[in-house]
């Protein structure tokens, strides 16, 4: 009976031992695919990581494949847009551009594009996509432009609704319109548009539409909040216009 116990803790042990084995070998090639990996040039390096990694880099590829081609897809359907902003704004010079930076701390406030004044570009040009304003041009350089966003904006603007004129309030990266008597034509889902009246503005470009309406805490009339029609959060092309001499 006692042989036998020794025996069976003995095997116990035999077989710690070579699952150790196991994990050592697997770890020392996982450390032999890191070296390599950083030293691409030794053909051991590609040789481990097909080994290892072989049925997980064909998964991969797939998926990496299809967002690729989705992405492509998406810009294509962006710059198309941005080629009917061409033929839609006829007093206007467009210039195209991409976004090349974006700072994740003022990433509401602003961004630059790969357009500076060897490109034409002005402070104070506006600045638009297929969806509506984006906002407006705040310094330049020679091959590159950083633009205000409006949600950005320190200033109010001038806005159309249904044809009667507004002002726009910027607060905390939120648009509010304030004042809105009870008999004005004006809902949820009313576009609202920039105003002819605002200097370097054009008229009749979508900025957003009415998303809530509710009193004022004064009682005085309604107070209206505006969704922006552009996502602001993901801009890869922007249009600047230049008003045609």
């Amino acid at each position: 009976m006692g042989r036998l116990i020794i025996g069976d803790f003995s095997m116990k042990k035999k077989k710690k031992k070579n699952n150790n084995r196991f994990i050592i070998i697997i770890i020392i090639l996982l450390l032999l695919f890191s070296y390599y990996e950083i030293n691409s040039d030794l053909r051991l390096g590609g040789i481990l990581r097909d080994m290892i990694f072989i049925p997980l880099k064909k998964d991969y590829s797939k998926e990496l494949h299809y967002l690729l081609n989705e992405e492509i897809k998406k810009e294509n359907e962006e710059l198309k847009s941005l080629l009917n902003i061409n033929t839609s704004l006829t007093d206007f010079t467009i210039v195209n551009a991409s976004i090349v930076e974006r700072n994740v701390n003022y990433w509401l406030e602003e961004l630059t594009i790969d357009k500076g004044y060897d490109d034409g570009i002005e402070n104070g040009l506006i600045v638009i996509n297929n969806n509506g304003l984006i906002g407006k041009v705040l310094s330049t350089s020679k091959n590159t432009s950083i633009i205000k966003l409006i949600s950005g904006f320190n200033s109010p603007l001038l806005v159309t609704i249904n044809n009667i004129e507004k002002v726009l309030i910027i607060d905390n990266y939120s648009l509010f319109i304030k004042g809105i008597n009870e008999n004005e034509n004006i809902g949820i889902g009313d576009k609202v548009i920039t105003s002819g009246l605002m200097n370097k503005f054009p008229n009749g470009i979508l900025i957003g539409e009415i998303e809530k309406i509710s009193k004022e805490k004064d009682d005085v009339g309604f107070i209206a909040k505006v969704k922006l029609s552009s996502d602001i959060n993901n801009l890869r092309f922007v249009s600047i216009l230049k008003r045609k001499l």
